[in-house]
């Protein structure tokens, strides 16, 4: 793997999970089914680490991993907080006007009169729609909608979301 090459964070180690050194991973992608495809991932750091993984079961928006070499609880610990990333090529395409999560964090969000409101720091996952929690501005955290009618344009290239602020929400 080429540190020139164009990779995607996929999730974050939140805990350990039982007592056999298995991890929860709290997912940054929609679609997590390549999961289950691959044998290794990377941890994230200078230089990036490559984890062999014995076994993956995925769940809502968490995957339960068993990597090689960690076996007990205590181990798994130690790993909390560890970001997972991939090579982007690894990920299964998208359409074009769909973005996966990990994508869109950090992206610069803008209204159309050219207000900058800050940065996507997080996606919450609610029953109707996706809400971009936007942090870094002036106003303070905003939770955005991610519909339709106030997504504008994603610009992953410019790293810029271009949205029309619903009357009210900046109030």
């Amino acid at each position: 793997m080429s540190e020139d090459e164009e990779w995607i964070t996929i999730g974050k180690i939140s805990s350990a999970h039982g007592i056999r050194g298995e991890v929860k991973l709290s997912l940054f992608v929609d679609e997590s089914d390549f999961l289950a495809d691959l044998e290794i991932l990377f941890l994230e750091g200078r230089p990036r680490k490559e984890i062999a993984i014995k076994q993956v079961r995925l769940q809502q928006t968490q995957a339960i991993l068993h990597i090689a070499g960690v076996e007990d609880r205590n181990e798994a610990e130690r790993l909390r907080g560890r970001l997972v990333s991939i090579p982007l090529s690894w990920l299964p395409a998208l359409s074009e006007d769909e973005y996966y999560v990990a994508e869109i964090i950090g992206l610069s969000v803008e209204t159309a009169e050219g207000e900058r409101l800050g940065e996507v720091a997080e996606v919450m996952f609610t029953g109707a729609n996706e809400v971009y929690v936007i942090r870094g501005g002036e106003r303070g955290e905003i939770l955005l909608p991610a519909i339709e009618s106030v997504i504008q344009s994603v610009d992953l290239e410019a790293e810029r979301i271009l949205v029309v602020v619903p009357e009210g929400l900046l109030d």
